[in-house]
Formats: structure tokens, C-alpha cells, sequence
């Protein structure tokens, strides 16, 4: 799953890599991305709903297919640990360049168009009343403490839009039986997908998971 205001496109190099390596791979592009139908604004939430429609739609052509992982960036990433927070179906998540906490990003994305701090609250508790959800309760923080399954954390120390105090507070808070983390020290938050220490973590991850 992608990020915000991004494509599936954007992860092509990353799965062409486990396509190589034998690894059925399903791209998912969310409402109001790509060539996906528009749906109002867009929410983490509908990012999770779109998500959970691409697995049942694995489980219709592979009936018998029982190990379905989810991989995501950015807010994808962050989407892709709440849902695994609440489905057993899912086996694994890999988390690229995730966020920790939902309100503060948005806080942080607010601020950039220079509203008052009053004001984003009240914007916030206004998009929370909209989406039927607090912010806490969908926050990777929080997600992550519920996953009993193996998880893999992925970030750039040089991440300009996700901090990688937030890599440090989502690995404090998962199962470290089943954390694995690597953080990478040249790239970026766009870069880190095209890194060929990805594919091999990723991989590695993988095998490790399921052999």
C-alpha cells in the first residue's frame, strides 16, 4: 500500500524484486489515488478499508492461500499495522517509513500552512467526529502494541517527513519476540524504497517469517 498522495507505481521496484523471488504480489491503489474511483477526502481509515478489500479479493482466487502479508509506506505503513491489529488473517506486516502517532502528524502537517495551534485542534476533533474514530485508537503506537504477528519496521535516518524518533517509539512499543528493524542511514522517505537493502531485509524478513 502507498503513501499519501502517491501511487502503487511507487513501490514497483521493491515488488518487481519479490516477484522475482516467487512471491505473489497484489498493488493496491486507494480511492482518490491513481486510477481508483474518488470517494470525498481521503482517511487512514478508508486506506485500511481499501486493504482489507484487496485480501478478500486474494481469498477469492487463491481459496486455499492462508499467509497474507501486508506491506506499506508511509501512511500505508500505518494503515497496514491497525488493520493487522485487528484481523487474524493477516500473518505479517512490513511498516516502511511509518509515523508513530496520528494526531501529532497531523498537528505537524497543519502547522506548515500556519494555522493556530486552537485551531488544529478543533479541526482535528472535527475530522474525528467525520471519520467516527479518535486518532489515538488508530495512532501505529497504539496498533502495534496489539500485533501477535511478525512485524518488520523500515526507515531513513535522513526521512525528511517522518522522524525517525517515530522508527524509536514504534519498536518500543511492539512485541520485540516479533520485531524485526533495520534503520538505514543514507536514505530518505522516498529513496528507502528504491534501497537494495530494502528488498534484502524484506526478503530476509519473509523467509524468516515462514520457513
Amino acid at each position: 500500500m502507498h503513501g499519501w498522495a502517491n501511487t502503487s507505481e511507487k513501490l514497483f521496484v521493491l515488488t518487481n524484486e519479490l516477484i522475482a523471488h516467487n512471491y505473489r504480489v497484489l498493488l493496491v491503489n486507494t480511492r482518490n489515488h491513481g486510477e481508483s474511483d474518488m470517494d470525498g477526502y481521503s482517511t487512514m481509515l478508508k486506506f485500511s478499508e481499501d486493504l482489507m478489500s484487496a485480501i478478500k479479493y486474494i481469498q477469492q482466487i487463491y481459496t486455499d492461500e492462508k499467509r497474507v502479508v501486508l506491506l506499506g509506506h508511509s501512511l500505508g505503513a500505518a494503515s497496514s499495522l491497525y488493520l493487522c491489529s485487528k484481523n487474524q488473517m493477516i500473518r505479517a506486516v512490513v511498516a516502511i517509513s511509518g509515523f508513530a502517532d496520528l494526531r501529532n502528524m497531523l498537528m505537524v502537517s497543519f502547522s506548515k500552512y500556519k494555522f493556530p495551534s486552537w485551531l488544529i485542534s478543533i479541526i482535528i476533533k472535527y475530522l474525528e467526529y467525520k471519520i467516527g474514530e479518535k486518532t489515538e485508537n488508530l495512532s501505529p503506537h497504539n496498533s502495534i502494541k496489539k500485533i501477535k504477528v511478525p512485524v518488520l519496521l523500515v526507515h531513513g535516518k535522513k526521512d525528511e517527513i517522518v522522524p525517525v524518533d517515530d522508527f524509536e517509539k514504534l519498536r518500543k512499543q511492539a512485541n520485540k519476540e516479533l520485531l524485526s528493524s533495520e534503520l538505514f542511514l543514507n536514505e530518505n522517505h522516498s529513496s528507502i524504497l528504491n534501497s537494495k537493502h530494502l528488498f534484502q531485509s524484506v526478503l530476509q524478513f519473509l523467509k524468516k517469517s515462514f520457513d
